[in-house]
């Protein structure tokens, strides 16, 4: 909202894919989950749970396609 005053602190598990492809070098990122700063632990550890396995299944992904990478996660 553009005019509003009121700011909301959020955060976002978010990932950075760098793929060389015929010597170029292209970069994506993908955003897993959000969330609001302050909000109870529980909703904080659902959303790091479905960002990890949303991460899981593009892991799958990478590793059919054999794309080397380092395999990481939130805690």
């Amino acid at each position: 909202m553009e005019d509003s005053e009121d700011e909301i602190d959020m955060y976002i598990f978010s990932a950075d894919y760098l793929f060389v492809v015929a010597e170029e070098a292209m970069e994506v990122t993908k955003y897993y989950a959000s969330g609001i700063e302050g909000e109870s632990l529980i909703a904080t550890k659902n959303n790091i749970h479905v960002a990890n396995e949303r991460l899981k299944m593009d892991y799958t992904r990478l590793r059919e396609a054999k794309i080397i990478f380092l395999e990481k996660y939130w805690d």
